[in-house]
C-alpha cells in the first residue's frame, strides 16, 4: 500500500512535495525582518497583586512597601559587575577556582576496573516473521545503532576520582604508609580549599544582596532623584 515505506515517511514526503510547488510557494508570505526591541532606561514596577507578579525579577518581599510604585534603574543593574572567571566557573565547573585538577584525576573504565560495555544487541529477532517488516527492521536498526553509540560513549568516558583514592591506592592504604599519607594530605588540602571558597562565596553573596537591595529601594540610581517622572 505504501510502496515499501512507512505511513509517516510517505505523508511527510508528499507534504514536502506539495509545499515546495511554485504555485503554493507564491501564496506563502514570511516576514523579511523582525523589529528590534529597545531596552528602556528605567522600568517602573508596581505593587504586586499576587505571588506570581514579577517572578522573573529579584525583588525583596516584605510585609509592606514604602511606596506603591518605584523605579528600577536598569543602568545600575547593568553596572553590577561579576568577574568573568566566576561566571565561567559557575557555568562549567563551580569548583574551578580552587584548581580542581590538583585534587581530581580522570580515570578510564579499565583504571576503575569496570567491565567493557558490549556494543551488540543481547537478543536476536531475525527468526521472527514480524521482525522482517519495513517498520520492524527500521526499529531494530535504530536500537542497534543506539546500543553501539552508547557502548562507544561508555567505554571512552572517564570518571573524576580523588587523587589518592583510586582503586589501586585504596588497596595499598593498609600496607603502604606513603599512599596513606598522600590520601590524608589530599583530603586536608581539599577541605581547606573548600572552606576558603565557601567563605569567599558568602562575602560575595552578601555584597551582591546589599547592592541589589540598594538598587531596588532607589538608594542607588544613575540619575538625580526626581529627574525621572515616576508613575502615581
Amino acid at each position: 500500500m505504501f510502496q515499501g515505506k512507512d505511513a509517516v515517511s510517505r505523508i511527510l514526503a508528499e507534504l514536502h512535495t506539495f509545499l515546495t510547488k511554485q504555485s503554493i510557494r507564491s501564496m506563502l508570505n514570511f516576514p523579511v525582518a523582525a523589529i528590534e526591541s529597545e531596552s528602556p532606561a528605567v522600568m517602573t514596577l508596581r505593587r504586586p497583586t499576587s505571588f506570581f507578579d514579577y517572578r522573573l525579577w529579584v525583588i525583596p518581599r516584605v510585609s509592606d512597601y514604602a511606596q506603591n510604585v518605584f523605579t528600577l534603574d536598569i543602568q545600575n543593574c547593568a553596572a553590577v559587575n561579576i568577574p568573568l572567571a566566576q561566571i565561567q566557573a559557575f557555568a562549567s565547573k563551580p569548583l574551578a577556582p580552587i584548581k580542581l585538577e590538583s585534587f581530581v584525576v580522570d580515570l578510564s573504565r579499565t583504571q576503575l576496573r569496570e567491565p567493557h560495555v558490549v556494543g551488540a544487541m543481547p537478543f536476536d529477532l531475525s527468526a521472527s516473521k514480524a521482525a522482517r517488516t519495513h517498520c520492524s527492521e527500521a526499529t531494530t536498526q535504530r536500537i542497534s545503532t543506539d546500543i553501539q553509540k552508547y557502548a562507544y560513549s561508555a567505554n571512552n568516558q572517564t570518571t573524576p576520582t580523588l587523587i589518592g583514592f583510586t582503586p589501586a591506592d585504596i588497596e595499598s592504604l593498609h600496607s603502604n604508609p606513603a599512599s596513606l599519607n598522600t590520601a590524608i594530605s589530599q583530603l586536608g588540602a581539599l577541605i581547606k580549599a573548600l572552606n576558603g571558597l565557601m567563605e569567599f562565596d558568602r562575602m560575595s553573596l552578601g555584597n551582591l544582596m546589599a547592592r541589589a537591595l540598594a538598587i531596588a529601594t532607589s538608594d542607588e540610581r544613575s540619575d538625580q532623584p526626581g529627574s525621572v517622572i515616576e508613575g502615581m
